[in-house]
C-alpha cells in the first residue's frame, strides 16, 4: 500500500510491477489500481526501464500481403514478435493517392509522353527502367521548367514502384540520384505546394519501410526535408500525417534517432500535436516518436521537456474515446517516468491526474496496467 507521503523514489530506481494477463487486467477496478500490494522498488546501478511485461516496440503491415499470404517485407516484418504490442507502434507502409487522386489536370505533353513510357516500362517488368526514367525527368524539371503537376506526377510514379519491392527502394536510395532529386524537389517547392510535400514524405516513408536503410534515409537528408516541410506548412493536416508517419519509422532506428534528437524534432513533433489536437492519427504517431526519442537502445530514458508532456497528456484529453491515442500516451508517459527526473515534470503537470483517470475509466482492459504502474510511480494517490 502506498504510503500517505508517496514512495520515496530514489534516482535510480526501477518499479517492478506483478505481471498481470490478460483475465486480471479486465477486473482491474480504480480501487484495486491504487492499492499496489505486491508493487516495490528497487535499486539499480543504472537508470533503467523494465520492458520484460511490456509492449514490444512492433511493426505490422495489412497492406503488403500478397494473393498468397506471403509478406514482400518479409525482413522488416521479423521486427515482430508474439508480445503485446502498443497500437500507435505498430508500422505500415503508407498507400499513394489512387489513379483518380493522382489525375494530372495538365495536358503538357513531356507529362502524357511520361506517362506513356512508365506504362510501358510496367508491362515489360522492367521496373529498373521505370525509376531511371522518370528520375531523369524529376532532375532535369526541377533545374529548368520547375512544373508542379510534373513534379506530382513524379513523386508519385516513385512511390508507387517504391512500394512493390525492396529492390526498388534501394535502387532509389542509392542510384540514378532519385533520393537527392526528391530532396530538392521539396527544396525548390518548400513553400509552394504542400502536396509536393506530402507526397515526397510519402516516398521517404516507404524508402525507409527496409531496417536496414532506415539509417540511409536519415542520413541522407530525410529528416531535414520532413522537419522542414512540418515546420513550413504546419497548418495542413494531412501533411503532418504522412510526415509523422515517416519520422516514426525513421525513429525506429538508431541512427535516425540519433540524427532527430539532433535536429530538435521532438519539439517540432510537440508542434505538431498542438496544432492538430483532434487527429487521432497525428496524435497516435507523434506519442511513438516521443517515446522513441525519449528511449535508446539499451532502455536509457532521456530528460524530456514539459512542453513533450503536456502535448502527451493532451492528446488523452483531447481523444478521449480513442484507444490507439490513450494506450499511447499512457505507454509515452510511462517510458518518460522511467526516468526521476521526468517523473518530477509529469507531476508538475496540472491535468496529468485527470489524464490518467479519463484513461482508465474509458479504456480499463487496454491501459489498465500502465495507468497503475504510472499511478505509483508517480505517487498521485494516497492508500484507501
Amino acid at each position: 500500500v502506498l504510503p500517505a507521503n508517496g514512495l520515496n523514489m530514489l534516482p535510480n530506481s526501477v518499479l517492478n510491477v506483478p505481471v498481470m494477463d490478460d483475465d486480471e487486467i479486465s477486473l482491474v477496478t480504480m480501487e484495486t489500481a491504487l492499492r499496489g500490494d505486491d508493487c516495490t522498488v528497487i535499486s539499480t546501478s543504472v537508470r533503467k526501464f523494465r520492458t520484460d511485461s511490456m509492449p514490444a516496440i512492433n511493426e505490422e503491415s495489412n497492406d503488403d500481403a500478397e494473393p498468397d499470404g506471403s509478406d514482400r517485407n518479409t525482413e522488416a516484418r521479423r521486427e515482430s514478435n508474439d508480445q503485446k504490442t502498443v497500437a500507435s507502434h505498430l508500422i505500415r507502409e503508407p498507400s499513394p493517392p489512387s489513379e483518380s487522386e493522382n489525375e494530372i489536370e495538365s495536358d503538357a505533353m513531356d507529362i502524357s509522353t511520361l506517362r506513356e513510357i512508365v506504362s510501358d516500362f510496367s508491362k515489360a517488368d522492367y521496373d529498373a527502367g521505370a525509376i531511371e526514367v522518370v528520375s531523369q525527368a524529376l532532375i532535369q524539371d526541377n533545374s529548368t521548367n520547375r512544373s508542379v503537376d510534373l513534379a506530382l506526377f513524379c513523386l508519385t510514379t516513385l512511390w508507387v514502384l517504391a512500394r512493390k519491392s525492396d529492390t526498388n527502394k534501394r535502387k532509389m536510395i542509392f542510384e540514378d540520384r532519385t533520393f537527392d532529386a526528391i530532396l530538392e524537389v521539396m527544396h525548390l517547392y518548400a513553400e509552394v505546394s504542400s502536396e509536393i510535400q506530402t507526397r515526397a514524405c510519402g516516398v521517404l516513408w516507404s524508402l525507409a519501410m527496409d531496417p536496414n536503410d532506415r539509417k540511409h534515409v536519415a542520413q541522407l537528408g530525410g529528416c531535414d526535408g520532413i522537419l522542414n516541410a512540418m515546420l513550413v506548412h504546419m497548418e495542413v493536416e494531412s501533411l503532418h500525417v504522412m510526415a509523422l508517419g515517416a519520422l516514426k519509422v525513421i525513429s525506429l532506428d538508431a541512427e535516425g534517432q540519433s540524427m532527430l534528437r539532433r535536429k530538435e524534432a521532438a519539439s517540432i513533433v510537440a508542434d505538431s500535436m498542438a496544432s492538430h489536437p483532434t487527429n487521432a492519427t497525428v496524435q497516435s504517431e507523434g506519442c511513438a516518436i516521443l517515446c522513441n526519442l525519449a528511449r535508446e537502445a539499451n532502455q536509457f530514458v532521456h530528460p524530456v521537456s514539459a512542453r513533450e508532456i503536456e502535448v502527451v497528456i493532451n492528446a488523452i484529453l483531447s481523444n478521449p474515446n480513442s484507444s490507439d491515442v490513450v494506450e499511447g500516451a499512457c505507454f509515452a508517459l510511462l517510458c518518460f517516468a522511467s526516468s526521476t527526473e521526468n517523473v518530477n515534470v509529469i507531476r508538475r503537470n496540472l491535468q496529468i491526474r485527470r489524464a490518467l483517470e479519463l484513461s482508465f475509466q474509458n479504456h480499463p482492459v487496454a491501459v489498465g496496467e500502465y495507468v497503475q504502474t504510472l499511478l505509483q510511480r508517480l505517487q498521485l494517490y494516497t492508500a484507501v
